[in-house]
């Protein structure tokens, strides 16, 4: 028999959204206009918190993070997320951080994948893709596919028997030295037997430089669109392979070196 269809809102039990308050308190508006886009009007906020000066975690970052208080602020939140959905009884949970911007297509990619998430034995899921290797966005309709690892925890569903496995990771990443959304939290996810899975299209983004472009913002519609935001050079938002974004990123820059330089061959130009 048919499975009827679920409502993202309706597809997991509870949904978190780490907020760094103290740092972009005016994200708090902009996460709440995303997820009330895509149908999500109850969550949770699990606030970060400053990271002491004096914890002894920070020293592992000194030679590769400059930001490292930042980084142990959203993986301390990350974590309490996860203690919290196993203390609430939670089978699964879907998170989210601060700045997560839901593409134009979000519902219709959910309505496509949503059976497969209900029916393929994932623990951790996330609705985008860092590709690593070059590969192309597939056609609809959007897929899961098992992942051996990625880049950012933006969104990212866990069920229950991973909540543990999670903060492990999290725990495996700081002791290396690095962020929470690098390779070493993912190969630890990995090497624990947790099955990870994406998206094969990307259904969010994460859109930087907040405070000050928010209404830069341009939404792709189509699968050939690239996320913009204020700062080309910015690869967060992606919505299709690195090769492409390369490509984007090569156009504009031959653009505007051609724009520079009739601009001052006509100064030069004797009047």
């Amino acid at each position: 028999m048919t499975q009827p269809h679920r409502e993202f809102s309706e597809a997991f039990d509870d949904y978190h959204v780490v907020h760094a308050g103290f740092l972009y308190p005016e994200r708090k508006h902009w996460f709440h206009r995303e997820l009330s886009q895509v149908g999500v009007h109850k969550y949770q906020i699990i606030e970060s918190q400053p990271t002491a000066s004096d914890d002894l975690r920070l020293d592992r970052f000194a030679a590769t993070h400059t930001n490292s208080g930042a980084i142990l602020s959203v993986t301390d939140a990350i974590r309490r997320s996860m203690t919290k959905a196993y203390d609430d009884g939670l089978e699964s949970v879907c998170l989210f951080e601060d700045d997560i911007v839901f593409r134009d297509s979000f519902r219709t990619g959910w309505s496509e994948v949503q059976r497969e998430v209900e029916q393929i034995d994932w623990d951790v899921l996330f609705f985008y893709r860092w590709h690593f290797v070059p590969i192309v966005e597939s056609s609809s309709p959007v897929r899961l596919v098992p992942i051996e690892e990625t880049f950012c925890t933006h969104a990212m569903a866990v069920r229950r028997r991973a909540f543990q496995g999670v903060q492990a990771a999290l725990d495996h990443a700081v002791a290396a030295g690095t962020a929470h959304d690098t390779p070493p939290f993912f190969q630890c996810l990995r090497s624990r037997g947790y099955k990870t899975f994406a998206t094969t299209q990307n259904l969010v983004g994460q859109g930087a430089g907040l405070t000050s472009g928010l209404s830069q913002v341009v939404r792709g519609t189509n699968k050939t669109d690239v996320f913009r935001v204020r700062h080309p050079l910015d690869f967060r938002w992606h919505a299709r392979d690195g090769l492409f974004r390369l490509r984007r990123l090569k156009n504009q820059v031959l653009g505007r070196t051609r724009a520079l330089v009739s601009s001052r061959d006509a100064s030069e130009r004797p009047g």
